[in-house]
């Protein structure tokens, strides 16, 4: 046999290698033989030649070239016919959906050769409920649904970076929603309900807090700072817009007109209704 070049070596190695990569099983079933293929392209790229005998034996891997899967008598599950389809949806969405298919491929790797187990399957057919909903959302989201996906992620701001430390299920569900209006891509109904659970702490206090200060009302303000010598000295303050947040876990503000200018203030801590009494006294009604 003639003498072969690196170069050729390496160029015959990556092939094999891109075709047994690219039947999952049959990858599965050969790990051993890419490691190989893996170290001798890696040496001749360094320019190594490797020994002769490992020279031997990979021309005559190359020889052989892609092996046969093995003889599997195992029947598969149904759900395993479903996750390969749920991998399909799944790919062109990368890597926004990264974690479930990797774990649905590597569930269904297994699959096809052996039974999984209930949990597996329960987890399986979560992805795959998951990727259908993502095939039936179509192009665009429904006015509706953008109007709960705004007023949500208008409502993110409320937390502060320590929620998504601790609340890893809800944070993953509000950067999924995230990343997909970056990149103009509509949510599915499952994923709006799942962005909607994740601040539904925030969006409660927004819409109290939008039902409580309402543009062009009057309301009383309490403060209690340096100025009052830390006593409590109760104002009038005329609300201008809409609650809002105005930094990260800074809570709900409002503008505010109190002694002729503009003041920013916490809607929870800090204002309160005025009693019709009250309203008649100071000669607002």
């Amino acid at each position: 046999m003639a003498r072969k070049s690196k170069q050729t070596r390496i160029n015959e190695g990556n092939a094999l290698i891109a075709a047994i990569t690219s039947d999952p099983i049959l990858a599965s079933e050969q790990r051993w033989l890419l490691r190989f293929l893996g170290d001798l392209v890696s040496k001749f790229n360094r320019g190594k030649g490797g020994t002769s005998r490992q020279r031997n034996l990979f021309d005559e891997k190359i020889a052989e070239g892609v092996p046969a899967r093995k003889v599997i008598t195992h029947v598969a599950q149904p759900i395993v016919a479903q996750m390969q389809e749920a991998l399909k949806i799944l790919e062109p969405l990368l890597p926004l959906y990264a974690w479930e298919f990797r774990v649905l491929g590597e569930m269904h790797v297994k699959g096809v050769k052996y039974n999984l187990s209930d949990k597996q399957v329960n987890m399986a057919e979560g992805i795959v409920s998951r990727a259908k909903a993502l095939e039936e959302v179509g192009d665009a989201n429904t006015p509706e649904e953008i109007e709960r996906i705004e007023y949500a992620i208008k409502c993110v701001d409320y937390y502060s970076a320590n929620f998504f430390h601790t609340q890893i299920k809800k944070a993953n569900a509000i950067k999924l929603a995230q990343a997909k209006i970056a990149k103009d891509l509509p949510l599915s109904k499952e994923e709006i309900d799942a962005l909607e659970n994740a601040c539904s702490g925030a969006m409660k206090k927004m819409r109290k807090a939008e039902k409580k200060c309402v543009n062009g009302s009057l309301m009383k303000l309490t403060a209690r700072n340096a100025q009052t010598n830390w006593k409590p000295v109760t104002k009038s303050a005329l609300i201008i817009g809409v609650p809002y947040i105005p930094r990260k876990g800074a809570g709900i503000h409002v503008d505010c007109m109190v002694d002729g200018g503009l003041s920013t203030v916490s809607v929870n801590g800090s204002l309160s209704k005025y009693t019709k009494k009250e309203l008649k006294a100071i000669g607002a009604i």
